[in-house]
């Protein structure tokens, strides 16, 4: 198990960094943060490919698809405004990095950051290579049945069901031990870590079960969440979904 320290840090960190869950507009959830005004300059490449518009109404976010559209509302003053989002933060602090426009909007201009509330209202699944999420609603408890899965070699969610992810995650730990495996899992999903994948893989006449977080189109939208465990003594490793071959 974690160290009390370390189990501080992360939690710390999750306060504001929270990986939001994959959800519909019918069901959307709130999720509070910060908001950061980003002056990059115009014409720069975000991650999603799209140049930089300091007068569009868009964001970055550190996991959400391309595409995504959210509700913003500033806790500080009650404005709201709906950006898209297009790029990946930069400081895993911030909940959202907003254009030049869009902070303008929120009245946050002049503000190191704004406290605020977003809500999903479109998902981004139209936008071409979107990766989809495999997110949890919930915490699993794990019963003796949840340990009789997992027995071939695939990727799973936490409840033990088989899915084909797409894209890049982080890989967080690897061990023999299943109980092991799934002891972590549980102990990051309480955390609010989202997108928890167990791969299930022989190497040298051992089973091993690997555990990843995320789904990311690119390598480098994995590398602040790859960072962040890496800073706390985690050792954390970016890998493609489609590199095992099943």
């Amino acid at each position: 198990m974690m160290t009390n320290e370390r189990s501080f840090l992360l939690l710390s960190f999750l306060l504001v960094y929270t990986l939001v869950l994959r959800v519909s507009p019918v069901m959307a959830q709130t999720t509070t943060g910060r908001a950061t005004f980003t002056a990059i300059p115009d014409g720069s490449i975000t991650a999603s490919g799209e140049k930089y518009d300091r007068n569009e109404l868009t964001a970055a976010h550190a996991t959400l698809p391309f595409g995504t559209k959210l509700k913003v509302h500033n806790n500080d003053n009650g404005k709201e405004i709906t950006v898209k989002i297009n790029d990946r933060t930069q400081n895993p602090a911030n909940l959202l990095e907003l254009t030049y426009m869009a902070a303008y909007q929120l009245n946050m201009l002049g503000k190191t950051y704004s406290d605020i509330s977003v809500q999903v209202m479109d998902n981004g699944n139209g936008i071409k290579n979107a990766v989809p999420f495999v997110s949890q609603q919930s915490t699993p408890e794990f019963k003796d049945e949840y340990l009789m899965q997992f027995s071939t070699e695939g990727f799973y969610t936490l409840e033990g069901i088989p899915i084909s992810p797409k894209g890049y995650g982080v890989q967080v730990s690897a061990s023999t031990n299943k109980e092991y495996t799934l002891e972590k899992a549980v102990e990051y999903h309480k955390m609010m870590f989202r997108d928890l994948i167990i791969q299930v893989s022989w190497v040298n006449q051992q089973k091993i079960y690997r555990l990843f977080i995320g789904a990311y189109l690119q390598p480098k939208e994995a590398v602040p969440l790859q960072k962040f465990f890496n800073q706390n003594k985690i050792g954390a490793h970016i890998k493609a979904y489609e590199a095992f071959d099943y």
